[in-house]
């Protein structure tokens, strides 16, 4: 999620080569990450008290068992987030939410308030204060306008 919204980041940067450039590494560190999973499961394994060591296993369970499957989850995962967050930050666009980043901003506010532990049957309330506050973060006008 975090990826696809910093598509907005980088519009939005007076320097564009560095905030696609940061954008890049963020988006391929899950690739670390993988490659890392053994060592780091290991190290947690011997760190963790006998307690914690349930869920270092059901962790060690969860993750992709190879590199394809890996591959396979990791590029769905992006297709979808891109997918989803450009598709709400261009509806948003075309309602009259500008600069394009405030889009951006405003679907990444949105979907992070999916999150929130309190809120409303089908975020009725708490996603649209979610567009708006991410909206105005990243630029939108904050006046009333109708």
């Amino acid at each position: 999620l975090l990826a696809a919204a910093g598509i907005g980041f980088a519009i939005a940067a007076t320097d564009a080569a560095v905030a696609w450039s940061l954008w890049a590494i963020f988006l391929l560190l899950p690739l670390a990450a993988f490659a890392a999973r053994k060592p780091l499961l290991r190290v947690a394994a011997k760190l963790l008290p006998a307690k914690a060591q349930k869920f270092v296993a059901e962790i060690e369970n969860g993750l992709p068992l190879d590199a394809d499957a890996f591959a396979r989850a990791w590029a769905m995962t992006i297709v979808n987030w891109l997918v989803k967050v450009m598709v709400l930050a261009w509806a948003l666009g075309l309602m009259g939410v500008l600069p394009m980043a405030a889009s951006f901003g405003g679907a990444l506010g949105g979907e992070l308030s999916s999150v929130l532990p309190m809120h409303a049957p089908g975020g009725v309330g708490t996603y649209p204060a979610g567009i708006t506050a991410g909206a105005i973060a990243l630029g939108a006008s904050s006046e009333r306008l109708a």
